[in-house]
């Protein structure tokens, strides 16, 4: 069965399981309550998030306009039947949350919340108010996306992208990346994560931002104007697969995107085999000793990190019942926030020094381990 359901400026929830089906195949539900403002308006649906085909959490939030518009409280609707109508959501208003505008959701037991104030996040999305806690990120959040319960994203109106791969480990886990020229240029206004290793941000001058591991910061994250429509302001982005993206403006227009896929396991172990492994005659036992260290070139072909392991195998004495265990005698680990070239610099260790100084000749086992940023390889 097919399910697509989206929340609207007047509170309701939209439910369709045929939603190629035109508009007599979406069910309206209003589901939050009033905001009991001057004019009686409903809360305002701002984002939602289903995972697993039936759970559900939306977000909403309210203007005070008695005096004047300013941050009104937010509302979390939940369900497990999106198609039940609006008996089947439960509403709570956590104190934490402040004019929610983004919600996501990678698992059942997490759920990420970005609003006025910051990001909030809860263990148990189905439960109330109280479940919902402030992560001390005081930023004004307007979007978030987690890819898995291991990368989560957060982006703001001061052009601010905030990751992190533990989103219940408080403020310190998150890190910061401001990616348009300063807080005071552009706003971005969406982000989309998918698998770990692929985020877009998009902003409201029309630019997208793409980043194969956010975690690493700013250098990961490269922007390109994908709307040169005139004032067109980017709200939204979807990126259901590493190879396809879709984004929506104010003006109406669709903008369709290919970001490039990370590379495929073959083509990173070719390279690491062709790379990380020194020639014969290119590092002498006296060069490794000298230098306590050894170089070779590497190119990157994405974003990701690196180890690279030498191991020698001590030669077995007669009075051995068993073979001796190979001992890690030199290591490297590096990390490269684009497709770039680098020099990998492995350090002797004290036990692999100790092994050389008593050997004329010895047969290296190199073990390289490229980690792409993906949360759930």
């Amino acid at each position: 069965m097919s399910l697509c359901v989206a929340v609207d400026f007047y509170g309701n929830i939209d439910v369709s399981t045929d939603p190629t089906g035109g508009a007599g195949a979406w069910r309206k539900s209003p589901v939050f309550p009033s905001t009991g403002n001057t004019f009686g308006a409903p809360s305002q649906g701002t984002a939602i998030s289903c995972v697993g085909g039936s759970f559900c959490v939306a977000v909403a939030h309210g203007d005070t306009c008695v005096t004047g518009c300013q941050a009104g409280p937010g509302y979390v609707k939940t369900t497990t039947d999106p198609t039940g109508g609006p008996s089947a959501w439960s509403v709570t208003s956590p104190a934490s949350m402040s004019q929610p505008d983004g919600v996501s959701c990678p698992s059942t037991t997490l759920c990420l919340e970005a609003d006025f104030y910051g990001v909030n996040v809860s263990t148990d999305p189905n439960g109330n108010g109280a479940k919902w806690t402030a992560t001390g990120v005081g930023v004004t959040g307007s979007a978030v996306s987690c890819a898995s319960t291991r990368l989560c994203v957060t982006v703001t109106g001061d052009g601010q992208a905030l990751a992190t791969s533990d989103p219940t480990g408080g403020a310190a886990r998150w890190n910061l990346a401001q990616l348009t020229p300063s807080v005071n240029d552009f706003a971005l206004t969406g982000v989309s994560c998918v698998t770990g290793s692929l985020c877009v941000a998009v902003d409201d001058s029309g630019e997208a931002f793409v980043s194969t591991d956010p975690t690493l910061g700013k250098a990961s994250w490269s922007g390109t104007k994908v709307d040169d429509t005139l004032t067109a302001e980017l709200d939204g982005v979807s990126c259901p697969s590493v190879t396809l993206c879709v984004a929506v403006d104010q003006l109406g227009n669709v903008i369709v995107g290919t970001p490039s896929p990370p590379p495929p396991p073959a083509q990173i172990r070719k390279l690491l085999s062709h790379d990380l492994i020194p020639r014969r005659g290119r590092v002498t036992i006296k060069n490794l000793l000298r230098n306590h260290a050894y170089e070779l070139p590497f190119s990157a072909p994405s974003a990701g990190r690196l180890q690279v392991d030498w191991y020698l195998t001590p030669p077995r004495t007669p009075a051995a019942k068993r073979a001796p265990k190979p001992v890690l005698i030199a290591a490297a680990h590096l990390a490269f926030a684009t497709a770039s070239d680098a020099k990998i610099r492995l350090a002797l260790t004290r036990e692999g020094a100790t092994l050389l100084r008593a050997a004329k000749r010895v047969t290296v086992t190199a073990k390289a381990h490229s980690h792409r940023p993906a949360r759930d390889r």
